[in-house]
């Protein structure tokens, strides 16, 4: 199986064309997403960006609701998201006060770097002048869960790793359909698939 899916991708690689999404420097995309979890089902609504480095690579940055039947609901965004402002704050505080955190202008800098950091990166594959095939992972999420059977609060580390076919038209917007798991830390694996709109604007360098 592991060959057989080395050889696709091998094939695809070699029989490549330009894509016009290569062209483009972010893409910002709704999703709809559903699936089976801890045998259960789930839904989720959220917004994707993708900033392409490279005609082949791109970072993504992600911001979910996942809500499931079993009376739990996540939000999920970049770790970034979440240690960010505490960092920043820590930064400015300490910067009025040099003995307090002792973090100054560094906690500051930390933290925009850490809002700025992406939740993941995939790699594109285009097949047609309008078609990609993009695997992608995300690895540095963080879920943001509540379980109202027992009114806690959790946040734990969350990650994806799934394929999008992305198809580009003339007018810039983009028609998505994706497959993914997805691991919270102390729940089991997801699988499932959702589909996507999104927008392609700004030139890539």
């Amino acid at each position: 199986m592991c060959m057989r899916l080395l050889f696709l991708i091998l094939f695809f690689c070699s029989h490549t064309t330009f894509a016009q999404l290569s062209e483009s420097k972010w893409l910002i995309s709704g999703v709809y997403h559903a699936g089976t979890v801890d045998s259960t089902s789930y839904w989720g609504l959220g917004a994707r960006g993708e900033w392409r480095v490279h005609d082949r690579f791109s970072l993504n940055y992600n911001l979910e609701r996942i809500g499931r039947r079993d009376n739990i609901s996540h939000w999920h965004s970049s770790a970034g998201s979440f240690l960010g402002p505490p960092l920043i704050i820590f930064g400015l505080i300490s910067s009025a006060d040099n003995e307090f955190f002792n973090l100054g202008g560094w906690g500051t800098a930390l933290g925009i770097l850490a809002l700025i950091a992406p939740d993941g990166a995939s790699f594109h594959i285009p097949y047609r002048f309008n078609w990609e095939f993009s695997p992608y992972a995300n690895v540095l999420g963080v879920d943001f869960m509540k379980n109202r059977n027992n009114d806690k609060f959790y946040i734990r580390y969350g990650a994806s790793f799934g394929v999008k076919t992305s198809y580009w038209m003339e007018n810039n917007w983009t028609l998505q359909g994706f497959v993914e798991t997805r691991k919270v830390a102390g729940v089991n694996w997801s699988f499932g698939g959702g589909l996507g709109i999104g927008y392609s604007f700004g030139t890539r360098d």
